[in-house]
């Protein structure tokens, strides 16, 4: 390759990046991209680039639109302040997105790591993003699904991503059993659930699960490989995956348990007008 086709290709692999995802999704101490130019360029897009991402506010605890600050705030200055005490090269770059609801604000640290740009810090902490989060789903989640969505996203935040996908697999491997014990409830025992693989299991419980999870149940064959098969560039997408399917069951499963608790309330009230038109 030429070494202009080698920076044409860099540059249109810069161009396809999410600033936002980079910001709240990307583990810290990851490469990014590699080499000056691609850095550089990066940079300026970190510097440059607008930001408008819907995500959880751990002040006002609820989930709303974060906006990159502006030049007439008062956290913009800080958005080339460098993480070292030294005249900043260029990719040093701290990124601050604020809450449109109250006005709190995020800071993700991004700087020269192993010859490229990695994200080197960020406040609050993944961790502590996410477990914040999960609180709207404590209802439906036991003390160790807590504790291991708090340990996965730890791992996660500092590049670990194969010990993450450990304990998130456990999660779904949990999830999944618990909607067993419920299909069944409704419909009686499913017939060799015990030796089926993910994917089968996945099929035979689609009555209890969002129709996108069963759709693309194929997708869940990687979670029968042992973890020493994988690389850590494998687990990262696995993981981001099997994150987003497990709060996308937990979103349809609260919506479930709020439907039913509205119809039981509307069935007593009902059921309390009844009363009182006999009296």
């Amino acid at each position: 390759m030429t070494d202009d086709a080698t920076k044409d290709a860099i540059f249109e692999r810069i161009a396809a990046l999410n600033i936002a995802e980079l910001c709240f999704d990307w583990p810290l101490y990851r490469r990014i991209i590699t080499g000056l130019e691609g850095s550089s360029s990066l940079a300026r897009r970190l510097r440059d680039d607008g930001i408008a991402v819907d995500a959880f506010c751990i002040h006002c605890r609820k989930t709303g639109t974060f906006r990159k600050a502006s030049a007439h705030t008062r956290v913009a200055p800080m958005i080339t302040q460098s993480v070292s005490s030294n005249p900043p090269p260029e990719p040093w770059q701290t990124v601050i997105v604020q809450c449109t609801r109250c006005g709190s604000a995020y800071r993700f640290m991004f700087g020269i790591y192993k010859g490229g740009i990695a994200k080197v810090g960020q406040s609050p902490s993944a961790a502590d993003i996410l477990s914040a989060d999960m609180t709207r789903f404590a209802a439906l989640l036991d003390d160790v699904d807590q504790h291991e969505l708090r340990q996965a996203a730890m791992l996660n935040g500092a590049g670990a991503t194969i010990g993450a996908l450990v304990y998130l697999r456990r999660i779904f491997e949990r999830m999944l059993e618990r909607h067993r014990q419920e299909a069944e409830d409704l419909l009686g025992p499913i017939d060799g659930y015990a030796t089926m693989w993910t994917d089968q299991r996945i099929e035979a419980l689609r009555s209890v699960l969002p129709a996108e999870v069963v759709a693309n149940r194929k997708a869940y064959a990687v979670l029968s490989k042992a973890i020493h098969e994988l690389t850590e560039e494998e687990a990262a997408k696995y993981h981001d995956v099997l994150r987003a399917v497990i709060i996308k069951i937990l979103q349809e499963d609260m919506s479930r348990r709020e439907d039913e608790l509205a119809s039981n309330e509307l069935r007593n009230q009902l059921a309390k007008i009844v009363g009182e038109l006999k009296d």
